[in-house]
């Protein structure tokens, strides 16, 4: 595991990138973003999962002082996985054992291959 925004990685060095939840601010996350979608080989894939976010969610990170507008979201990623990948699984999958009390209960899970 390492830092995306510190680690220069080799392009095509992966067959596989994962994600859980990056948190990749707009400012600096678009770089990080394409640099990990470079470093994934061809024929390769990218899993990523992000927080499925509704107007709850978004609001209960709004009161800790977050602005997910702020961060590189699901929608953000595929835009930029346009030109290089085939998204092969897009889809929002509800938790299996959300935690109490947490708007957190559903996940946008998101599988693409490299062309």
């Amino acid at each position: 595991m390492r830092d995306v925004l510190q680690t220069a990685f080799q392009e095509g060095s992966f067959d596989l990138v994962s994600m859980q939840y990056p948190a990749l601010p707009k400012v600096a996350g678009e770089t990080a973003m394409r640099a990990l979608l470079d470093a994934v080989q061809p024929s390769g894939l990218l899993l990523a999962v992000y927080h499925d976010l509704d107007e709850e969610h978004r609001e209960h990170m709004r009161s800790r002082g977050v602005d997910p507008a702020d961060y590189i979201d699901v929608d953000d990623l595929g835009r930029l996985l346009a030109d290089n990948f085939i998204v092969e699984f897009r889809a929002v999958e509800p938790r299996i054992d959300p935690p109490p009390n947490n708007p957190h209960i559903a996940d946008v899970v998101l599988r693409a291959r490299r062309r």
